[in-house]
């Protein structure tokens, strides 16, 4: 028997959700189809130069309602990079 706990169900699950919220994003943002951004698509793979990742930040901060700091903006790697930092920061309150 498994025991799952709803914290645990719910962690997973709002992740998941918070991936496909920033893969949503992105095509929107790069204009590219979802199905080319899985997990670890590099934003760079996909012709992100300097001045678009700052508008992204702006989108990101926009949409899921963080602040990103300076420092924290080099984490935004990937889609998943991307969820899990948003996380991080939502956690913290930022």
């Amino acid at each position: 028997m498994i025991v799952v706990s709803y914290v645990t169900l719910f962690s997973v699950v709002g992740g998941l959700m918070l991936k496909e919220s920033v893969r949503e994003l992105l095509a929107s943002f790069l204009k590219v189809d979802r199905a080319r951004l899985q997990s670890e698509t590099s934003l760079d793979e996909l012709g992100l130069d300097s001045l678009a990742a700052i508008e992204l930040i702006f989108e990101i901060e926009e949409r899921f309602r963080v602040r990103v700091p300076g420092e924290r903006a080099a984490e935004f790697r990937s889609v998943r990079t991307i969820a899990e930092a948003v996380r991080a920061l939502q956690a913290a309150g930022a």
